[in-house]
């Protein structure tokens, strides 16, 4: 299935999670969540751009019930997609390490988001 129509070059996703029927892909060079509906085939994009740009913006995915996230590399927030859409879920912790791939994984466990540190010197841990 084909993603040209979405981004060209190199690191354009880095990691996926499933999400209901969707799985969706953290974008870390491309400037939209990579969006896959494996019922239909279809490949769709969410724009990122007005939230971080750049490279390297996210890595790692993570699903909490119905909402998928993704570890801030580059980036200044934890990013949610949910039904179609993205927001910033904003950290403390994120603001005191961003621009340096501060985290490189993320993992859901009773509740809360946990980021392995690359970069950083502790785990990210947040509750949505």
């Amino acid at each position: 299935v084909s993603t040209l129509s979405l981004s060209h070059g190199l690191r354009k996703w880095a990691d996926w999670v499933v999400v209901g029927e969707e799985a969706v892909a953290a974008p870390y060079d491309a400037d939209q969540v990579l969006v896959f509906r494996w019922g239909s085939k279809q490949v769709l994009g969410v724009d990122v751009s007005y939230i971080s740009s750049g490279p390297s913006k996210w890595v790692g995915a993570a699903a909490l019930t119905d909402t998928a996230y993704f570890a801030p590399s580059h980036s200044a927030s934890i990013l949610a997609y949910r039904d179609g859409g993205v927001s910033a879920l904003d950290a403390p912790a994120v603001a005191t390490h961003m621009g340096g791939g501060a985290w490189a994984g993320l993992v859901a466990l009773e509740g809360k988001l946990y980021a392995v540190p690359s970069t950083a010197d502790s785990i990210l841990v947040v509750t949505p």
